[in-house]
């Protein structure tokens, strides 16, 4: 059957689905302090392999972690995923050991195959990643069909290829900064200094990592949400590069938001519809 085409649609907030349990959405991930109680429940934060929703019949939706590492963002789409569909965040392994640094996308989709075929052995898998989540999303969906294994959903958030922009490194240090801000109005009182020191570390190691990254072919379809507000910062690095990628169709839905906005509930109100039809078709 043909895929429906599914306009883009704003549709209202809702309230969190599951808000007593662990890891359970809120309006951002700034509320994260008042669900996380526990040491162990805060200690379990950093697992590469996150737990944003536990219980469900349908197929899990694997959320992979933007340049900073963490998958904590993702909380902010548990509200409009339907509450049968277990949610799971992939994270960088190097909060658990230095030693676990990957030296490519390539090699880090690798590692989360592993683990995600750990958790659900067979496909079809749905995969979703945000800005440097969506290049590790797509070498996980090509690898996981190098493999045999079948792909279901596949969705980039405003992710973009390499740079080859003469403003790249400006760009670099201006996100580099932006970063740091983050942390401090928004985790200052939830990460210690090394953990903040090492979220850094891991931003500045992808960063290089993307730029040296080329895909392989995808076959099968993409939903591409492209933040529209901001598109001016990215004159070269234009979603229609994907199109090389991808043995399928490229759905794209234009987000009237900045980049950095993507996973605000706001913005997330003005997609989300989107995303649940997707994975409610592939279901």
């Amino acid at each position: 059957a043909d895929r429906p085409d599914q306009p883009l649609a704003r549709i209202d907030f809702l309230e969190p689905q599951e808000p007593n349990i662990t890891l359970a959405a809120q309006n951002s991930p700034d509320d994260l302090p008042t669900l996380w109680g526990s040491d162990q429940v805060w200690d379990d934060a950093f697992e590469s392999l996150l737990p944003l929703r536990r219980a469900g019949a349908s197929r899990t939706l694997f959320c992979i972690h933007p340049a900073g590492g963490l998958s904590w963002c993702y909380t902010a789409l548990l509200p409009y995923i339907d509450k049968t569909r277990p949610v799971y965040g992939l994270q960088s392994p190097l909060f658990s050991s230095a030693q676990n640094a990957a030296q490519s996308i390539d090699a880090l989709a690798a590692r989360y195959v592993q683990l995600i075929r750990l958790y659900q052995p067979v496909g079809p898998y749905h995969l979703l990643g945000w800005s440097l989540g969506g290049l590790i999303a797509q070498s996980m969906a090509t690898q996981l069909q190098a493999d045999g294994q079948d792909v279901g959903f596949l969705c980039l958030l405003d992710c973009h290829l390499h740079r080859e922009s003469s403003e790249k490194r400006e760009m670099e240090i201006g996100s580099s900064v932006a970063m740091r801000d983050y942390i401090e109005q928004h985790w200052q009182q939830m990460l210690s200094t090394d953990q903040r020191d090492i979220i850094v570390s891991i931003f500045h190691q992808h960063l290089a990592m993307a730029e040296h990254f080329r895909p392989s072919v995808y076959s099968g379809d993409v939903l591409f949400l492209v933040a529209t507000a901001d598109r001016d910062s990215y004159p070269l690095t234009s979603e229609e590069k994907w199109e090389d990628y991808v043995q399928g169709d490229i759905h794209y839905c234009a987000v009237p938001v900045c980049h950095k906005d993507m996973l605000k509930p706001a913005a997330c109100s003005q997609y989300a519809s989107a995303i649940a039809a997707d994975l409610a078709w592939y279901e």
